[in-house]
């Protein structure tokens, strides 16, 4: 409880490898080309590992992690910023590359639809409170930060 969801990460990890060495695909918007910049889409998370424990102090710290990709698509139309307000008040967001191949991109969308993420309710990044997101750090809130896990998964229509 209050990992990262191994099926998830499972999921992220056997995708991102599985494609590490291919090309892009025939059929998919070459970034290269300015007339097909490719699909937007951006998956980002929010969460609170298990801490380490100082090894003076013998205090466990609870510290968010944000990591994000960007579709290809995503950083040409909308450039190299995920436009939430995570990226504002976090430090150092992890960024997978400069720009995820569109087909990872939609394959990993699709997986995440397929286990039921889309019949999660949904609320609107507006409404998320960013200052209780800082205090679980602050009062090294372990039982909030082990139920905190932020997922936003933004697509464009097509």
């Amino acid at each position: 409880m209050g990992t990262w969801p191994s099926g998830l990460l499972a999921l992220a990890c056997a995708l991102l490898a599985g494609c590490a060495g291919g090309g892009e695909s025939s059929d998919e918007a070459s970034y290269l080309d300015p007339d097909t910049p490719g699909k937007a889409i951006k998956v980002s998370v929010v969460w609170f590992p298990p801490p380490d424990k100082d090894p003076r102090t013998k205090v466990a710290n609870w510290r968010h992690q944000y990591r994000y990709m960007l579709s290809q698509g995503w950083v040409n139309k909308r450039g190299k910023s995920t436009k939430e307000p995570f990226e504002k008040i976090y430090r150092d967001p992890w960024m997978a590359d400069e720009g995820v191949q569109d087909s990872l991109m939609e394959a990993l969308v699709r997986r995440l639809e397929e286990v039921g993420l889309g019949r999660l309710k949904e609320t609107p990044l507006e409404m998320i409170n960013i200052e209780a997101l800082r205090r679980i750090e602050r009062t090294n809130d372990g039982a909030t930060a082990q139920r905190t896990l932020i997922i936003t998964v933004e697509t464009e229509k097509c």
